[in-house]
């Protein structure tokens, strides 16, 4: 029962951090305004479709502003928001081994970046989850087997009757 309870608060944690974190796509409009300035609109498109919860889409745009963006700030944030958004809590199909690689990837690429106590700290809890998620995975396995080999023990219980 205590596995299970430190995969439940592991949970709890990833997702409270998800929750309560507002990345840069804000809803402060002073904010977004500053970053319409600053960045072009290929960015301000990726922000609205994680905004309106199309966050395949938002993926695919950061995605190619990964590669196609000559501009280390748009590239920096883009890479960050990637990552985010493939973690993100309300994302149906988020990825959090793909999230750990890009924020493990963010980490390297821009150690001296304002957003890398941030990512680091992603990085931990992700890595966390999926070891957690791994250890549930593997007692699951091994309660199955035990209810198998009870099963047998039962039946050939039942057998010598």
């Amino acid at each position: 029962m205590g596995i299970k309870r430190t995969f439940y608060l592991g949970l709890m944690i990833l997702f409270s951090a998800c929750a309560t974190y507002n990345s840069s796509v804000s809803k402060n409009p002073a904010e977004s305004t500053q970053n319409k300035s600053q960045y072009p609109a290929s960015v301000e498109k990726a922000k609205s479709l994680f905004q309106q919860g199309r966050y395949s889409e938002a993926i695919v745009q950061y995605r190619k502003l990964l590669l196609k963006s000559k501009d280390k700030s748009v590239v920096e944030m883009a890479q960050y928001q990637l990552a985010y958004t493939l973690a993100f809590y309300k994302n149906p199909k988020r990825d959090c081994q793909d999230a750990l690689n890009e924020f493990q990837l963010f980490l390297k690429r821009y150690p001296e970046s304002v957003r890398r106590d941030e990512a680091a700290n992603w990085v931990y809890l992700l890595n966390q989850y999926l070891s957690k998620k791994s250890e549930n995975e593997r007692l699951r396995d091994d309660i199955k087997k035990l209810v198998d080999i009870d099963i047998e023990a039962e039946q050939k219980q039942n057998q010598l009757r």
